[in-house]
């Protein structure tokens, strides 16, 4: 594909693979910018009504406007080639991110809530992901994020547990241990086959939050028939309980009811926004910079009461 000319792209460089395709940077002709190009496997795309209806998200996808979304330009088929163009983000996804161990909650809540403020958005106007996980989520060189791959997911239900190559394909993006990385990440109506809504998108975030702050999914099995019972039947495992207040988010995020979690990611957004801003004010009142006027104001207190008591004493 290096050095390919689709439509008016001109295939760059390979940037990434995995089981939702192979991404190239390109070059967009017409407008003389850089662009992300994924090329899309034949297998995904083989069945027209799945294809148009990963089609008509990709649309509505690039609809969307959000700094925490990544921007869809076009969805196009050249020679039998089908790819998407996007805008091309400079940093890394978040599950190579996790690769080198979990973040610090100070660092894992902003993440979760510019996911959680993004989705919000998209679900406003109708559009659940379905799919997401630390693969589809990008971190900004500056440390922001973005949501990437809309309506892939469409591509993709029919065949998780049917299409072994899919599977396969799917588990070079997981961890060495981690049985099908996209089975882990499903709420548990996806794991009945039951129809989904914007509920499920805030218990796969719930995922991705637990994932960030422990290293570890929160259900997990030996083999791919043991994941989807876990997410449907077995608690996630505590956090520290020096993260508490976290704790009861991901419990409401985590319920396996949608009607018992968050029912917007607006709440969502709200309570992590609060708990964060709740974080930076312990910090605060905990740093020396804070407790040196509470110092000398209690020196001064005690100073005034010994002149009060003892007022022949001089103090200085």
């Amino acid at each position: 594909m290096i050095g390919r000319i689709l439509s008016h792209y001109k295939v760059l460089e390979e940037i990434s693979r995995g089981g939702m395709g192979i991404v190239y940077k390109a070059l967009d002709l017409k407008l003389n910018r850089e662009v992300a190009l994924k090329v899309l496997p034949p297998q995904l795309v083989s069945d027209p009504a799945r294809k148009r209806r990963f089609v008509r998200e990709a649309q509505a996808a690039a609809a969307l406007k959000h700094p925490n979304i990544a921007v869809i330009h076009e969805v196009d088929e050249v020679d039998g080639v089908d790819f998407i163009a996007m805008e091309l983000i400079e940093g890394e996804k978040l599950s190579e991110t996790l690769n080198r161990g979990p973040l610090p909650v100070e660092r894992a809540l902003p993440v979760a809530l510019e996911v959680a403020e993004g989705m919000a958005k998209a679900h406003e106007r109708g559009i659940v992901h379905r799919d997401l996980k630390p693969a589809n989520i990008m971190i900004t060189e500056d440390g922001h994020t973005k949501v990437i791959d809309f309506g892939l997911a469409k591509l993709v239900e029919p065949l998780l547990y049917e299409d072994s190559e899919v599977r396969t394909m799917d588990q070079a993006e997981t961890n060495a241990g981690q049985v099908m990385g996209t089975l882990s990440y499903l709420s548990p109506e996806q794991a009945r086959g039951e129809a989904i809504g914007h509920r499920s998108d805030i218990f796969t975030l719930g995922v991705v939050l637990y994932q960030m702050l422990t290293g570890e999914l929160p259900f997990n099995g030996a083999s791919a028939a043991e994941v989807p019972y876990a997410i449907i039947n077995e608690p996630a495992p505590p956090l520290p309980t020096s993260l508490a207040d976290v704790q009861r988010t991901l419990d409401k995020c985590l319920a396996k009811g949608p009607n018992d979690r968050y029912q917007t990611m607006k709440e969502l957004a709200y309570g992590l926004r609060s708990i964060r801003r709740e974080l930076e004010d312990s910090a605060r009142r905990s740093s020396p910079a804070m407790k040196q006027p509470f110092i000398w104001a209690g020196i001064t207190t005690v100073l005034l009461v010994f002149r009060d008591r003892y007022p022949s004493t001089p103090l200085e």
